[in-house]
């Protein structure tokens, strides 16, 4: 299925209400933004490109997939030890994604190089993300491992786990979701539709550097 949608319903919605429900699918896993987008596919498409129903498990499956990742990188001895602790840290990190909340602050237009009659544009966001940076170097100098080793300390990951599930949205974040319009359309749609949950995600996780990247 496509991953591009239209953005209007009834009347055209503007660019960042468009950012901000793509936010609100791909980072906070919110089946109604996606139906709102699949409506406003539909008046101008007479089609929906969006399966509403997987949106709410968006998160659930991306943190598996990711426990999946970090449990391979560990030696095969050590994967069982290992499989609780990244399974809780995974599932830690992406509840945080999902409650993280984010607002359009702005937008720029210009005309599509590419593609004529087409527009593109820029919208820049914000959000407040959950901030471990303290505890995580706290717990960086309590354990002193190399991140080869905190990958097999069950203890650490735990920890820092319980650190991702304590701590407040505090930490700002601002970035930018790029858009664009079909030729002779006033909706706006985008190709990369999980731009900004890569982007937020690489955000939540940037205290995580050096201690298991």
């Amino acid at each position: 299925m496509p991953l591009s949608f239209a953005a209007a319903t009834g009347t055209t919605l503007t660019r960042e209400k468009t950012a901000e429900l793509y936010i609100s699918i791909f980072v906070n896993a919110d089946a109604s933004g996606a139906s709102a987008l699949n409506e406003a596919h539909r008046a101008y498409h007479g089609e929906d490109e969006l399966n509403v129903d997987a949106v709410p498990t968006l998160n659930e499956t991306a943190a598996q997939a990711y426990a999946i990742y970090l449990l391979k990188a560990v030696p095969p001895a050590r994967q069982e030890d290992m499989k609780a602790p990244f399974e809780k840290f995974s599932k830690a990190v992406f509840d945080d994604l999902q409650r993280t909340q984010c607002r359009a602050t702005g937008s720029s237009q210009a005309l599509n190089e590419y593609v004529k009659g087409s527009l593109v544009a820029s919208v820049d966001y914000e959000c407040s993300v959950v901030d471990v940076s303290k505890r995580l170097a706290a717990l960086k100098e309590k354990y002193g491992k190399t991140p080869e080793e905190a990958m097999t300390s069950p203890a650490l990951v735990t920890e820092m786990a319980e650190a991702f599930a304590d701590e407040t949205a505090t930490r700002p974040f601002r970035g930018k979701i790029r858009l664009h319009s079909r030729a002779g359309s006033e909706c706006w749609l985008t190709s990369s539709p999980d731009e900004a949950r890569s982007d937020v995600l690489g955000a939540l996780l940037e205290p995580v550097d050096g201690i298991l990247h």
